[in-house]
């Protein structure tokens, strides 16, 4: 607990991510996974690029409000909240991404990769995935909506994983012409190529991610987001993994959004694991965004809980990290918009896996939702006070899986 507990600051950005992060994984996993992790972030710090959260924003794409880091909770069918089990019902995650003032795309990929050495360090795990791929990400344009971004999974069995999420977009090439090319250095292009032939044209390609694990081949994601999709063509997506059910996904989208309609007002994220040995991605993840889909936090907690009810999922996880958002540096009500960012569903051999994403809204209540606005100069005032540009390569950001 002392680790937790003793001179956390609320004012800076990562001081309130450490006290958050304690909170939710001394409920999950337990005070000594706790310690663990708070002590595993304070080693990241210095290469994050903290910040008073009063100070005006820099630019991030990661959640709507622009803030840098995102809480996550993954909770599984089957599992118990009890002490010493926990390890089987949830895993905790932080996503983070390196900020360097005065912002700018070159900046934060120089940042990220002092993040990438730091984090490989501090967790042992091996970057050997990503050194492979790196070179075709470098940014070369001016308004990417982000470069890179780093997650980090805190698990009861103490097992270390990371990952790393890059934007084909940013290179300035053709978004499934540097995806194939990743592909094909990691040794799933076969499974890629049949990927891009069966998505429809509306189907963007977003963002990949490569593990930073230890003793393991990195696996490789392809994020793909999806407009104007009904349940029964995400189900079709979906049906493509293994495990999968075909009532997963009607269920899913019914009990988050209220309506079992096409998915109009704002797309979603398909996720795909690829592997070296199979054609076909060995999961499908769908995420679904929150806003504006539920009106405010208060409508997504009450969906969620049937949601998780509805799969036969333990929700005191969820309401931990609930509690962890909303209860610490903050004061927000059931009425706010945007804590809930994400909420995504996968079946895996065990059964059905829902994982809720949470935005701290360091800036919203100052700034609005900076990242739903393409038209602002997001690079060099977040706030906008630079005036209109064109559309930023890329969009919203969230990472999913």
């Amino acid at each position: 607990m002392a680790l937790i507990d003793q001179g956390t600051d609320h004012q800076t950005i990562f001081g309130r991510c450490r006290a958050q992060l304690g909170v939710l994984c001394r409920g999950v996993l337990g005070e000594a996974r706790a310690d663990e992790a708070v002590a595993q972030l304070d080693k990241l710090v210095p290469a994050l690029g903290d910040r008073p959260v009063s100070a005006p924003p820099l630019w991030s794409g990661m959640c709507d409000d622009a803030s840098p880091y995102e809480l996550s909770v993954a909770m599984r069918s089957g599992g118990s909240s009890e002490v010493g089990r926990r390890n089987q019902a949830a895993d905790v995650r932080l996503l983070l991404e390196a900020h360097r003032s005065p912002a700018s795309p070159q900046a934060y990929w120089r940042a990220s990769q002092r993040l990438t050495h730091v984090l490989c360090q501090v967790a042992g795990v091996d970057w050997a995935g990503v050194r492979q791929i790196e070179d075709l990400f470098v940014p070369r344009v001016q308004q990417p909506f982000f470069v890179c971004q780093h997650g980090l999974e805190f698990r009861a069995d103490r097992r270390a994983l990371g990952k790393i999420y890059l934007n084909p977009a940013a290179s300035g090439r053709d978004p499934w012409e540097v995806v194939g090319l990743a592909a094909e250095r990691l040794g799933v292009v076969e499974a890629c190529r049949r990927l891009r032939r069966e998505l429809p044209a509306s189907a963007r390609v977003t963002l990949i991610s490569v593990d930073l694990s230890r003793g393991s081949a990195p696996r490789f994601k392809v994020y793909v987001r999806r407009w104007h999709a009904t349940p029964d063509e995400l189900t079709d997506a979906y049906m493509r993994g293994e495990h999968a059910r075909e009532q997963d996904i009607p269920a899913f989208t019914r009990l988050l959004t209220g309506s079992e309609g096409s998915l109009a007002r704002r797309p979603v994220f398909m996720t795909y694991h690829l592997t070296k040995t199979n054609a076909l991605p060995s999961r499908v993840v769908l995420s679904l965004p929150m806003f504006p889909y539920c009106a405010h936090d208060g409508v997504a907690r009450d969906r969620i809980l049937r949601l998780l009810d509805h799969f036969a999922i333990d929700p005191k996880p969820y309401l931990t990290v609930h509690r962890a958002v909303c209860g610490v540096g903050v004061v927000q009500g059931p009425s706010t918009v945007g804590s809930h960012s994400y909420v995504s569903f996968q079946r895996e051999a065990t059964g059905a896996r829902v994982t809720t994403y949470f935005c701290p809204l360091l800036y919203a209540p100052r700034h609005g939702l900076l990242a739903l606005d393409p038209q602002k100069n997001f690079w060099a005032d977040p706030t906008g006070e630079a005036g209109p540009i064109p559309t930023p390569h890329g969009v919203s950001t969230h990472t999913g899986e």
